[in-house]
């Protein structure tokens, strides 16, 4: 914008020109609006300023607070991971535990079904008033045969010596008498067909036996089912227990994990300070050069209104403009729209660039709202945190409790294992101690019924050999000589001690002894019985 500084007088304007006056109002009114618009501009500049301010000191206070929030996160991470871990330890015992108990149990399955398939002879367990561990089913006459059989040999024996006896006082002895040999060899034939009659009743027995070993216990029969049946039943409330109490914390790490995600999420995302600072600093600059050019602008407008005025002065004094002074002067006034365009555009400018900046300090405002609610939820995940904490301990501590009671219990298994093995290992070498003493026995009543045969030979020997003494020479003596000459030998009986019964055992069939052994592992002597 240019103005002419010597106005020609050849071609005058006359004074009081309207055109004049109008052009000194039209740069009034554009220096004025121009003034007011660099004005609120200005203003703007400086909010701008202010709000960059405050945009700078809440991102600070966002990412500070924001940062904190993390870290208290973090540890709440490292309290939940401290729980998960705490939990998968008992979990790792409760497991071990599961897996000693399906041990323990498969264990005492194994020799309870071992008990089942050990059978025992009814003379083990049923009533019987004769001294034995289990109790004897011999009937009495059966527990006499023995003897029986031995009394049978001494009233023969006896009757045969009655009647060599009356033969020898009626007729003189001869050599064809029976001999001892000969009595002995009539004495083993009965014996052999006695021994066959015992035979075949055993033999018939032992075939029943055979036939009706279904019906036999077993020594599953005698364990104490209720006693176990109770433990296992304790077991499962007590394992029941124990997953109740381990329920109450099971979905505290998962809770927590999803509390801290949810938080994580809510927090406001920020931008590195640097480019925060860099946009903001941008903003500045730019005002500060649009600031420059409205300045620029307005020189301007104030340097047309001062000439547009010294214009008028110098035409109320007289001075007479010429033409070219003239369309000087409007083409300036002319520019004056084109001016404040621009400068309405920088302060639009400047507008937008402020919007700009309250919007960011309106994003961190809410930003650190947020991040106040975030606190609150904080301060409750604490407060959560810590009663988690206390549940968790408490939890740990009824575990603790519980894993000793169940383990104890583990114990009582293993005992009653070890209980049920030590039956079976007693009752086989029962059997096979039984089996000892029946041979014993039989050993005891062959010496028996062998020293009653002999003792009675001797005696019937010595009866002979008497009759014939007294054949011979007892009518030759006076009665009043010797009265013991005609005694007969002493009879004799072996029978028990006084007081004692003869022993009455169970009758064992030789496959139960066999089981018994291969049970146990040993051979088939029968240690004590060496002498027999």
């Amino acid at each position: 914008m240019s103005t002419s500084s010597t106005p020609s007088t050849t071609t005058g304007v006359p004074p009081n020109d309207p055109n004049l006056f109008s052009l000194v109002v039209q740069s009034k009114k554009a220096f004025q609006h121009g003034e007011q618009i660099c004005f609120h501009a200005h203003e703007q500049s400086n909010a701008s300023a202010q709000a960059a301010l405050d945009v700078l000191a809440l991102d600070a206070k966002v990412r500070w607070v924001r940062d904190a929030v993390l870290e208290q996160l973090k540890l709440a991470a490292s309290v939940a991971k401290s729980i998960e871990e705490k939990r998968t330890y008992i979990g790792r015992q409760v497991q071990e535990w599961d897996t000693s108990r399906a041990q323990h149990t498969n264990s005492l399955d194994t020799i309870l079904e071992a008990l089942s398939n050990q059978l025992v002879p009814p003379e083990f367990h049923q009533s019987s008033t004769d001294s034995s561990i289990f109790g004897s089913q011999h009937s009495d006459s059966d527990s006499e045969d023995i003897f029986t059989e031995t009394r049978n040999e001494n009233e023969n024996g006896h009757q045969r010596r009655q009647s060599l006896e009356s033969q020898t006082k009626d007729v003189s002895v001869s050599p064809q008498l029976e001999s001892p040999s000969a009595t002995l060899r009539l004495r083993n034939q009965h014996r052999n067909v006695s021994t066959k009659k015992e035979n075949d009743t055993a033999e018939e027995k032992g075939r029943w036996k055979k036939q009706d070993r279904t019906r036999w216990k077993t020594l599953r029969d005698f364990v104490d089912d209720q006693t176990l049946e109770g433990l296992l039943e304790t077991i499962e409330t007590d394992r029941a227990k124990l997953d109740k109490v381990l329920s109450k914390t099971s979905d505290y790490p998962e809770s927590l994990h999803t509390t801290i995600s949810s938080i994580q999420s809510s927090l406001p995302e920020t931008e590195s300070s640097s480019l925060i600072l860099q946009r903001v600093q941008n903003v500045l600059v730019d005002q500060q050069e649009i600031a420059n050019e409205m300045a620029k602008s307005l020189e301007s407008l104030s340097a047309h209104y001062d000439q547009m005025m010294s214009a008028l002065d110098d035409h109320d004094a007289g001075e007479i403009f010429s033409e070219d002074d003239m369309q000087d002067m409007n083409r300036d006034t002319d520019e004056l729209p084109f001016i404040m365009a621009e400068l309405e555009e920088n302060a639009r400018r400047i507008e937008g660039q402020l919007n700009y900046l309250l919007s960011l300090k309106e994003t961190h405002t809410s930003a650190v709202k947020t991040l106040g609610m975030t606190l609150s939820d904080l301060d409750e995940l604490g407060s959560i945190m810590e009663d988690m904490l206390d549940e968790q301990e408490s939890t740990e501590k009824d575990a603790e409790e519980s894993f000793n009671t169940l383990h104890a219990h583990l114990e009582h298994l293993k005992e009653f294992h070890q209980h049920y093995v030590g039956f079976q290992i007693a009752f086989s070498k029962l059997i096979v101690e039984m089996a000892r003493r029946l041979q014993y026995r039989e050993g005891m009543d062959e010496i028996v019924r062998r020293m009653t045969i002999q003792l009675e030979d001797m005696r019937d020997e010595e009866a002979h050999c008497r009759a014939e003494f007294n054949v011979e020479y007892g009518q030759l003596l006076p009665e009043d000589i010797c009265l013991s000459i005609s005694n007969p030998p002493t009879r004799w009986q072996i029978i028990p001690w006084e007081g004692e019964n003869r022993e009455v055992l169970p009758d064992i069939e030789p496959d139960l002894v066999t089981l018994a052994k291969e049970h146990l592992g040993i051979d088939d002597q029968h240690p004590g019985t060496e002498s027999l």
